[in-house]
């Protein structure tokens, strides 16, 4: 056989064919894993910061309340701040439940009950009930804020529950 004879048997050269899109490649199945991880990272992330914004929000009123008595001094303004927050953060925290209208030994016992403890009616908290209508009502302070702090610590599950869906301002 010549050469021009084997030339003609020869075919063209044929391109492989393209690789298809599926199944995907392994480092594909990662990537998508990787970013599906991240989204579900993201919204946890910000659940947890959407629940947790009316607990922040009142502890920054009670900060800012704080700081409020540090510069004038008002015991009176303290107590009327104090009882104004406590009524606020309740109506967020408990919309279901009637507190709105309630006054001296029944709010003092709802403070009670919702805390776990007696602190309202034989505490330092009773000053709320009748210190509030005096001139200068004498308490500590610290002992005051210090007992607002615990109260809304434990009340931060009711507050981050009415985090999702529901707007409100403390």
């Amino acid at each position: 056989m010549s050469t021009d004879e084997l030339l003609l048997q020869l075919r063209g050269i044929e391109p492989p064919t393209e690789p298809d899109w599926w199944p995907l490649a392994p480092g594909w199945w990662i990537l998508i894993a990787a970013g599906l991880l991240l989204i579900l990272f993201v919204l946890f992330f910000l659940k947890r910061q959407y629940n947790n914004r009316n607990f922040k929000q009142a502890n920054r009123e009670l900060q800012r309340i704080s700081d409020h008595y540090k510069c004038n001094q008002d015991n009176q303004g303290l107590l009327l701040n104090l009882s104004r927050w406590l009524r606020q953060v309740s109506l967020v925290a408990f919309p279901d439940r009637k507190i709105a209208g309630i006054t001296g030994l029944a709010w003092l016992e709802f403070l009670d009950e919702v805390m776990g403890k007696s602190e309202f009616r034989q505490g330092p908290g009773r000053i709320f009930a009748a210190a509030v209508y005096s001139r200068q009502p004498e308490f500590n302070d610290g002992i005051i804020l210090a007992l607002c702090e615990s109260w809304v610590a434990s009340i931060k599950p009711q507050l981050e529950h009415k985090g999702w869906g529901q707007k409100c301002s403390i």
